[in-house]
């Protein structure tokens, strides 16, 4: 197998890496090369085709934030692709939705804002820096990843405050109880997801009840142990 540009890659300087069926392509970006180093290219050389491709793929995800999924092609918080014309097998595929989970989950944590945006989606799930999510859906059913992430999101996003799905303005929302953290919903996915949502906010109130019960027994627990 041939790889194509394998200078970019160990400078970081690509815009595009593209696996086909006997070769590797990665393409240059306009961006400056900060430091070479061909240790990593060097490395693959005695690797069969398929460890080689694997080596890549894994060099990616792990020098990247992976912010966009798609089953054409998968992007970076830098716009770095990486596109696969070739089958592989589910293991590849589920390193590439675990790095994008786990990078999306920490995105959500590291950027706290006070207005989120979530939207549906039938070909890719994404995010940006500015608060925008969109949940990727099978005949409007949203696949059990985009689910966990929907409870995790309220979860975060309000923390130790309870959650209310509202109808404002011709919109719906989700939204703390003084109104300074806001999700705002789309209309498509309202209409194709709002079962969803409903037992996300439900589930998130239900446990903020449950800690402030237990909260309060154990306060109770000592009071007692300190005879108050």
């Amino acid at each position: 197998m041939r790889i194509i540009g394998g200078k970019y890659l160990d400078s970081s300087n690509y815009s595009r890496i593209q696996v086909s069926n006997d070769k590797v392509s990665i393409s240059k970006s306009n961006q400056e090369a900060l430091f070479y180093n061909n240790d990593f290219i060097n490395s693959l050389r005695n690797k069969p085709d398929n460890q080689k491709v694997n080596s890549i793929i894994e060099h990616y995800l792990n020098f990247n934030r992976i912010n966009f999924v798609s089953s054409d092609y998968v992007s970076s918080v830098d716009n770095k692709k990486l596109i696969i014309n070739k089958t592989y097998g589910n293991d590849i595929v589920r390193k590439i939705i675990s790095k994008y989970k786990q990078d999306r989950l920490e995105t959500l944590e590291e950027n706290e804002r006070d207005i989120y945006n979530l939207h549906l989606s039938k070909k890719y799930s994404s995010y940006d820096n500015n608060g925008n999510y969109y949940l990727v859906h099978q005949d409007y059913i949203l696949y059990d990843g985009e689910v966990m992430f929907l409870y995790d999101l309220i979860d975060i996003v309000f923390g130790s405050e309870l959650a209310y799905l509202i109808y404002d303005n011709g919109k719906m929302k989700i939204l703390s109880l003084y109104g300074n953290k806001i999700i705002n919903l789309s209309s498509n996915i309202v209409k194709h997801c709002i079962s969803d949502i409903t037992y996300a906010v439900s589930n998130h109130n239900q446990n903020h009840y449950n800690n402030m019960i237990k909260n309060k027994a154990l306060q109770l627990k000592l009071e007692v142990k300190n005879g108050k």
